[in-house]
């Protein structure tokens, strides 16, 4: 019997180092692609007025909203997830998530049916267009936020060992860094 328990107590710590290195991954996206697009802002906007999605002159302010919310919801579940909080008060960041990357993805869909030539916007760096790497990175914040409210530690990654947590955070920049390069990578 104590063997049994040992093994779902090592199963549970490992299912919480994936929970919180998936959901910091989605939050640390976030953080990127708002750090890339207030970096290249002229550029985002003008991708943006490419896709044609927005009315004349619309497209600024959806890119400062678009930074903004990257910014909120990915600095915010960062310090939050980082800090000491627990996963229930992580809950309308997680939600955030995946409202914020359900928008992208919706977008990105769209684009792909009715405008497959415009640009992702995901990269102002290139003016790709909508292709699979980029659905995948769209939808990710979605994947990382439904993580989050269903798997993630009750005590956030204060409930993890520092071996544990030192791994969740590794792994987390390590899917950040992979999801953030698949639009280049699948091309």
């Amino acid at each position: 019997m104590a063997r049994l328990r040992y093994h779902v107590g090592r199963c549970r710590s490992l299912t919480s180092v994936v929970a919180t290195a998936v959901v910091l991954s989605g939050f640390l996206l976030l953080v990127v692609a708002a750090a890339r697009h207030l970096r290249w802002r002229s550029t985002f906007t003008r991708q943006l007025r490419a896709q044609h999605l927005w009315p004349e002159g619309w497209a600024g302010v959806v890119a400062w909203t678009t930074i903004g919310a990257e910014v909120a919801v990915g600095v915010g579940g960062v310090l939050a997830l980082s800090g000491d909080s627990s996963a229930a008060s992580l809950v309308p960041l997680l939600v955030a998530s995946v409202l914020l990357g359900a928008g992208f993805l919706g977008i990105q869909i769209y684009l792909l049916i009715r405008l497959p030539d415009a640009p992702c916007g995901c990269d102002p760096a290139s003016d790709a267009a909508v292709g699979a790497g980029s659905l995948l990175k769209a939808g990710w914040p979605v994947v990382a936020g439904a993580v989050g409210l269903v798997a993630l530690p009750t005590e956030g990654l204060d409930g993890l060992s520092l071996s544990a947590g030192v791994v969740a955070v590794i792994a987390a920049l390590g899917i950040a860094s992979l999801v953030d390069a698949l639009p280049a990578l699948i091309r």
